[in-house]
């Protein structure tokens, strides 16, 4: 015989779920220069990857997961509560990132000038005028036609004394957009495939790489700095599973949760084993008094979780949840367990 359900109050005054929203000044910073840092070290390993290896669109994902990666924990140390200014300062750091990757790319450029043409200055001080004057376009040889190589060897010069003029970030780039690239898997083969664009194409390319690596960070930040916070305890709140609830009543769970009518969630059918829809409670580790938050999670046919609804109940509410999904023993358990064998 199993003993009756334990009675509930009707309803606790509810409210849908808001972040803390605030930060300390110790936290913020930290999160900034773990940015420039973090956003440094992986721009610079992403220039070093970049002549031989470019997933396109991937690689950009790549980066800003680990640069939001950073952000959720540093968010997370530095106690920076508002999803706002947690999310823009992981954006920003992506998208420094990422510029960033083209400057060492520029550094690299000047150092490869200056090692493979050595008179540089010289050749830079003159005027195009002068420039042509000293190194002329190929003559014709037989029968007034160029000879392939000597055209292909000064289109080569033509193109030095164009990087020869690139003295500024600004100037590279637009270099860049001039000579185009080209979509592949790869940079820096001898492969022709994929799809070329030149420049303004360009531009917007590496504008979309930004914009989904810092995309990326910002939901990442934003995420971590929306959990639960105990401004009591100074410390996040801890999740707690309680349990799942019969997915055929979802409705009916989530308009009890917003009511806060904890006797109409328990006709959903409350129990601990682990479900298609499942509640957790964010409790303060040490304010029994501090309001304390439920998430209810829905699973996908791939099991990947969504949120259904979030809302705030009083202290005194995960007392009655706690023992909702807690199984209610049998009357021959008690009785088994007060005559032992």
């Amino acid at each position: 015989m199993t003993a009756p359900p334990p009675v509930l109050p009707e309803t606790y005054p509810a409210k849908p779920y808001k972040a803390d929203g605030g930060f300390e000044t110790p936290g913020l910073i930290m999160l900034a220069t773990s940015m420039v840092v973090a956003g440094g070290v992986l721009g610079y390993l992403a220039h070093l990857i970049n002549p031989h290896l470019w997933l396109v669109l991937l690689f950009p994902m790549i980066l800003g997961a680990a640069l939001g990666a950073v952000a959720k924990y540093t968010i997370k140390k530095g106690r920076v509560r508002s999803p706002l200014i947690a999310g823009v300062v992981a954006f920003v750091g992506a998208a420094f990132m990422l510029a960033l990757m083209h400057h060492f790319d520029y550094e690299r450029f000047l150092r490869q000038l200056r090692a493979e043409v050595p008179q540089w200055q010289e050749l830079r001080a003159m005027t195009p005028a002068e420039r042509l004057e000293a190194y002329p376009p190929p003559q014709p040889r037989i029968g007034n036609v160029v000879a392939y190589s000597d055209q292909l060897k000064y289109n080569e010069l033509l193109h030095g004394f164009r990087e020869i003029d690139v003295d500024s970030f600004g100037k590279y780039l637009s270099l860049k957009a001039d000579d185009g690239i080209r979509l592949k898997s790869t940079r820096g083969s001898s492969d022709s495939s994929g799809a070329p664009i030149t420049g303004i194409g360009v531009y917007i390319y590496w504008i979309v790489e930004i914009l989904i690596a810092a995309t990326i960070a910002f939901f990442m930040g934003r995420s971590q700095a929306k959990m639960p916070y105990s401004r009591r305890s100074g410390v996040w709140k801890m999740p707690q599973l309680l349990g799942s609830l019969d997915p055929a009543q979802k409705s009916d769970v989530v308009a009890a949760l917003k009511n806060g009518n904890l006797a109409r969630l328990q006709a959903a059918g409350p129990t601990a084993a682990i479900g298609p829809l499942m509640l957790t409670a964010f409790v303060s580790p040490t304010e029994t008094e501090e309001d304390v938050d439920l998430k209810l999670e829905s699973a996908n046919p791939q099991g990947k979780l969504g949120q259904e609804a979030m809302v705030t109940l009083p202290a005194a509410a995960l007392g009655e949840l706690q023992a909702m999904f807690t199984p209610v023993p049998s009357v021959s358990d008690n009785a088994s367990s007060a005559h032992p064998a």
